[in-house]
């Protein structure tokens, strides 16, 4: 029936460029905060695209300290309603900080007790390694599928440039934030 016309949306995933800052920013404010990596600040979204360009404007095929910004582009209304990030190696500017769980345990014969203890330590383990990161869909895209399809278009994209990116390759993952923007983990 006419009523029911199924009308086809096509999207792209491409390099973002400076001209996508103002989309980028109005994203970043409705991430709810501590999205790291897309702060609602124009200065630092600023700074990111003028480092992806210069990422993707280099020829040569080794590894560097680089970050990449794709975005996902609604090509009939030339809206970006996504971003992703890559970056090829951590830790290179500043210490790329993360923990390591681990249980101390010690045991008493004179008292016949044996004691374990979880232990958190602050580690830079995982200095030098890639990391996809910066994922974020618009609200309004979260169906059909076009969240997987970005979050694996930066696999896809180190897979085209293997020797840019480490061969262990981290994603972390945004931890829970309350309505007053605060973690229970902190």
């Amino acid at each position: 029936p006419p009523c029911l016309r199924r009308h086809a949306v096509t999207f792209v995933i491409r390099a973002a460029t400076p001209a996508d800052l103002q989309a980028l920013y109005e994203m970043a404010k409705l991430t709810g905060g501590g999205f790291t990596n897309l702060p609602p600040d124009r200065k630092a979204l600023a700074a990111k695209l003028e480092r992806a360009s210069a990422a993707f404007a280099r020829d040569e095929e080794d590894i560097a300290d680089e970050q990449f910004v794709l975005v996902l582009e609604n090509v009939e209304t030339g809206e970006v309603r996504g971003t992703g990030q890559l970056f090829s190696q951590v830790g290179q500017r500043w210490p790329f900080y993360s923990y390591r769980l681990t249980t101390l345990t010690q045991h008493s014969a004179e008292l016949q007790r044996t004691v374990r203890a979880e232990l958190l330590s602050l580690v830079t383990d995982l200095e030098g390694s890639s990391e996809v990161g910066g994922l974020f869909l618009h609200p309004s895209e979260r169906a059909g599928g076009l969240g997987m399809l970005l979050a694996r278009s930066r696999y896809l994209f180190i897979a085209m440039h293997r020797s840019r990116f480490a061969d262990r390759v981290l994603a972390e993952l945004r931890g829970i934030i309350d309505e007053r923007g605060g973690s229970p983990f902190w």
